[in-house]
């Protein structure tokens, strides 16, 4: 803990302080604020074309696994919808 002087009334106080307990004036510190990046759309935590481009693949494995051919259908064509909405989400 070091001593610092107060900016408004002179006195000795204590660099961890927040404020001055002669004059409750605010301590400036040297730590800069804590700021976190926004992250932009192209950067986003979900990308739906690769998701969708996976469950495409899936689909067409679907029939080697015994599963029958409307499920695989189905499957592929929610893959492809949510392929496309990835390659326009910008």
């Amino acid at each position: 803990m070091a001593l610092i002087k107060c900016k408004e009334c002179e006195k000795e106080i204590s660099d961890k302080a927040a404020t001055c307990p002669g004059c409750g004036a605010p301590v400036a510190t040297s730590i800069p604020p804590i700021i976190e990046e926004i992250p932009d759309d192209e950067s986003s935590p979900i990308n739906l074309e690769a998701i969708g481009f996976i469950t495409i693949l899936v689909a067409f494995t679907l029939p080697f696994a015994a599963v029958s051919s409307n499920t695989a259908w189905t499957i592929g064509f929610i893959g492809l919808v949510v392929f496309i909405m990835g390659r326009f989400q910008k």
